[in-house]
């Protein structure tokens, strides 16, 4: 187990260790960053521990690779993956059961963003992808950053959870169906030439409670649903699709 509770730079080589987490100590924030010529491979991967912590974690053209990644279970985090780097959840481990292979937002009261910026960049999820699943989160694709799931798409899953997603020219591609706004708030904005597949069913403002919106905004967007597009299944949900 490693926990980093100030900063860690992996520059180079590979570190292979059985649970990575990231957090504050004493009031100081927690930071792991994962240069090019450096892989980090493990079962379990934390980022925040409790409501006072502060984590940072940048992958800029490393590769980290888990099995369950957590990207803000408690606290505040935020996550950056760039430079071509990649982020892996391979599925397979569950210590928060019931829960996706990597989420965004987890704990009520954490607030947790990942930015993944630029070709090659991106987070391969053999799973489930969770944002805000009962606190914040927040997911920005740009310019080619791409995010892959092998399976559904949780976004707003508890009454207490808010979930923003920002596709501005990047990718994500959901290979089962995605809950946009589940019991909590859901919001998805698609614009920049980006691109959202869903293979099957795309619902949004799924159960009673459940709000959100979504906004396609661009000629060059590419929006692929493989199964049936609900908008307000039992919660309250706009769209508005706008220059093609």
């Amino acid at each position: 187990t490693l926990n980093a509770y100030g900063t860690l730079v992996m520059a180079n080589g590979v570190a292979s260790v059985s649970t990575i987490g990231i957090g504050s100590f004493n009031g100081a924030p927690g930071s792991l960053d994962i240069e090019s010529a450096a892989t980090v491979t493990g079962t379990l991967g934390i980022v925040g521990f409790t409501t006072t912590d502060v984590s940072t974690v940048t992958i800029h053209g490393g590769r980290w690779d888990n099995e369950q990644l957590s990207v803000g279970s408690a606290g505040t985090v935020d996550m950056t993956i760039d430079n071509g780097g990649i982020v892996t959840a391979q599925g397979g481990f569950t210590v928060f059961s019931g829960e996706p292979a990597m989420f965004v937002g987890g704990a009520t009261g954490s607030s947790a963003s990942l930015t993944i910026d630029g070709g090659g960049a991106e987070a391969v999820v053999t799973g489930d992808f969770g944002v805000g699943l009962r606190g914040s989160g927040v997911v920005t694709l740009t310019a080619a950053g791409k995010i892959t799931a092998t399976g559904s798409l949780e976004a707003g899953q508890s009454a207490s959870a808010s979930a923003n997603l920002h596709i501005n020219g990047g990718i994500l591609e959901i290979g089962a169906g995605a809950n946009l706004g589940d019991m909590g708030a859901g919001n998805l904005t698609l614009t920049g030439g980006g691109t959202l597949s869903v293979t099957g069913t795309l619902d949004e403002g799924v159960q009673t409670g459940a709000s959100g919106s979504s906004v396609f905004d661009d000629a060059d967007n590419s929006l692929s649903i493989g199964g049936d597009w609900i908008v307000g299944d039992a919660g309250v949900n706009s769209d508005t699709i706008s220059a093609g």
